[in-house]
């Protein structure tokens, strides 16, 4: 929709801004529900809504960003995961005693941000010739999942869609893991050892993603960056399956990080090489984004098992 939109302010902004706003209302929402139902609701639509304004932000990198830069847009762009999951959790356990509190804070800052994002992707107004095209377009929906036909995008799908689901599935059953599988040091316990992993791992995961972008867009080897971080995951889970033992926990979980760093840091711009139609990066964006919601990163608790509680249960 984005794609076909004409506004004052051009195609992306409205939707971004329009995006955050809904967003802020459906945690209002969250934040007042005292039933699993209205939870139930409230999630869904936060979820809906804030996937509005995440698709067209992408879209905006190639809309607005030379090619030989978007090394560099795709870190910036991926930093948003681990550095928004190391400030989430500091948010979230701050307000834990205070729910609806936290929430309206979020329901404040979240338009405003929206507001600033819109602004600073304004556009021109588009030309009647464009609007009538767009239009056109615009009643062929099934024409959304056009770009999965074109085989390079189509793999570029599939190679983000697998990754993040290992990741997920990785972190996800790390807890597990440590209570009936890996061997712990006496006296911590399997929550105290999420914590500390995860203070190893996001870092990583920064700095890794901060040098991928700048290197891609150096050398030009996209598939290279994606085949070794993904190598570099699988690695990363085989060392604590053979060795179940707390340093190899350590160093797979480090390794781990480094690998979904450096697979940040060059996905997006992997993404627009292979982008089908210059005209519709807006709905092949926001399909390659579809691959990204199998990935449900567990929260990153602070150091300790009542901080790890805290952050499980705001997330």
């Amino acid at each position: 929709m984005s794609d076909r939109t004409r506004s004052r302010w051009g195609r992306r902004a409205p939707w971004i801004f329009f995006g955050g706003l809904g967003t802020a209302g459906s945690l209002i929402m969250l934040g007042t529900s005292s039933s699993v139902a209205g939870l139930v609701v409230g999630w869904f639509l936060m979820q809906a809504l804030v996937n509005v304004g995440i698709n067209v932000i992408l879209a905006t990198i190639p809309d607005r960003i030379p090619a030989h830069r978007h090394g560099l847009a795709s870190t910036v762009q991926g930093l948003g995961l681990p550095v928004g999951a190391i400030i989430g959790v500091q948010v979230g356990a701050f307000f834990a005693d205070s729910i609806l509190t936290g929430y309206v804070v979020l329901a404040i800052l979240l338009p405003i941000a929206s507001l600033v994002s819109a602004w600073l992707t304004r556009e021109s107004r588009a030309t009647a010739t464009e609007v009538r095209e767009r239009r056109r377009v615009l009643v062929e929906l099934r024409q959304t999942f056009r770009s999965l036909k074109f085989r390079d995008y189509r793999w570029v799908f599939i190679s983000r869609a697998v990754l993040y689901l290992g990741f997920a599935m990785v972190g996800s059953l790390n807890l597990y893991a440590l209570q009936s599988y890996i061997e712990l040091p006496p006296g911590m316990t399997a929550a105290e050892g999420v914590a500390i992993g995860a203070s190893l791992l996001l870092p990583l995961t920064v700095v890794s993603t901060i040098i991928a972008g700048p290197l891609v867009d150096k050398f030009q080897h996209h598939r290279m960056f994606v085949l070794v971080a993904g190598l570099l995951a699988a690695v990363s889970t085989l060392i604590t399956w053979v060795w179940p033992v707390w340093t190899a926990n350590l160093i797979g979980g480090a390794l781990g990080g480094f690998a979904m760093g450096l697979y940040l840091g060059v996905d997006l711009a992997l993404a627009t090489l292979v982008l089908p139609a210059a005209g519709d990066t807006g709905r092949d964006l926001g399909v390659f984004h579809i691959a990204l919601t199998c990935y449900a990163r567990p929260a990153a608790p602070r150091w300790g098992a009542r901080s790890f509680q805290v952050s499980t249960r705001c997330g």
